[in-house]
């Protein structure tokens, strides 16, 4: 190459480095100058009517296409900045959201007293309407203090309030005119007079095996009292107990008596039977009162 050309390239070479940088620098220039597009086109034909735009590797179309949309996004915006943004609160399958509206609230409202209940049965019916009683939640038994209804074969509840009926309290069916009484297997004591002078009483059943202590003159006067069954384990027969029962003919004692009464038989038929085994205290006492002996 001739020393002439070199030094017309070299020229060329320096004319495109200039007018690189002049453009950069027209690009960057501020917002409120407007290039006129012209006088872009009249720069690329004179500066370089031969050379191909490829060959400019001093500008970087692409960095400052991104200038240009940065620039112009700000430019385009829209957004009030006084606006009031709400933020959106991502859903979760496992939340579950209740409304309760003012006509779902139900007040709560504290009874002025309390109220106790109890299973609507007959014999709740009966506990409450035929005898009056006394409820020892210490020890949680009941005690019947009167009997104030009318059946006149009445069967003795097991249970009132809620606890066991242990103790027919004294003349509690005093002077009553029932003829039969039925005392279920809580019962263990029967207390002094309860059955005393019911005239018209034929027949007593102990419905259980429980350690019943029967106490004095319960069934004194019971003069129509002809079949009556203790419990298997009644421990004690108390004074006057069966006095003047004048229809009894034959009772059973069972050999867990240990203690009869003064005058327990006091009154009664020369004909009752008294059955009992060998050796026990009601033996003994039937012999004293020569009532017959039936042993077992």
């Amino acid at each position: 190459m001739k020393k002439s050309t070199k030094i017309i390239a070299a020229i060329a070479v320096t004319f495109v480095l200039i007018a690189s940088i002049a453009t950069v620098s027209i690009f960057k220039t501020d917002d409120s100058q407007v290039v006129p597009t012209t006088t872009l086109s009249a720069l690329s034909t004179t500066l370089f009517p031969t050379q191909p735009l490829e060959t400019v590797s001093a500008f970087d179309w692409e960095a400052y296409l991104n200038s240009q949309e940065l620039s112009s996004e700000t430019e385009l915006s829209t957004e009030d900045p006084t606006a009031t943004t709400v933020p959106v609160v991502p859903t979760s399958p496992n939340i579950i959201i209740s409304y309760v509206y003012p006509s779902d609230y139900v007040p709560q409202t504290i009874p002025t007293k309390p109220v106790e209940t109890e299973p609507s049965t007959q014999s709740n019916r009966v506990e409450m309407v035929d005898y009056q009683y006394k409820v020892d939640k210490e020890n949680e038994e009941v005690t019947l203090t009167k009997y104030i209804g009318s059946d006149m074969s009445p069967s003795i509840p097991e249970t009132v309030a809620g606890f066991n009926v242990t103790t027919i309290g004294s003349a509690c069916f005093k002077n009553q005119k029932i003829t039969s009484v039925y005392i279920p297997k809580t019962v263990t004591h029967i207390n002094t007079a309860a059955f005393n002078n019911c005239q018209s009483l034929k027949t007593v059943y102990f419905l259980g095996t429980n350690y019943v202590d029967i106490g004095e003159s319960v069934f004194e006067n019971c003069v129509s009292l002809s079949n009556i069954s203790l419990s298997a384990n009644t421990t004690t027969i108390g004074a006057n107990a069966f006095a003047n029962c004048t229809s009894l003919k034959k009772l059973k004692i069972p050999e867990s008596v240990t203690v009869i009464g003064q005058q327990a038989f006091a009154g009664c038929s020369k004909d009752l039977t008294i059955v009992c085994k060998s050796g026990t205290v009601a033996e003994t006492v039937a012999l004293g009162y020569e009532f017959k002996v039936e042993l077992e």
